[in-house]
């Protein structure tokens, strides 16, 4: 179940060894699929945040205002899916 790696750093990841007496769980998968999901909004965020410091130094400011809403969204997303995963991990998993 690797999949739920893709493209997350190691450093944001904990690494199971995988035994034929321990693989992850149904829920551990799911639980590291939404977080996951979850870097990838955040790093949404920054990526149009650095879009937005282009369009500044280009002085094209529909642009700027294009990517600065991209950003205010993408941290709004961000927001509601740390609620929703703090959510799941408090329940015991995902639902």
């Amino acid at each position: 179940m690797q999949d739920a790696y893709i493209g997350v750093p190691n450093i944001y990841r904990e690494e199971v060894e995988m035994t034929a007496d321990r693989r992850p769980t149904e829920t551990e998968v799911e639980s590291r699929t939404m977080l996951t999901a979850l870097y990838r909004v955040l790093e949404d965020a920054r990526r149009y945040e650095e879009y937005a410091e282009v369009a500044h130094w280009a002085y094209d400011e529909e642009l700027l205002d294009f990517f600065r809403e991209l950003r205010e969204e993408a941290r709004g997303r961000a927001g509601q899916a740390e609620k929703l995963l703090a959510q799941r991990l408090a329940d015991g998993g995902v639902h």
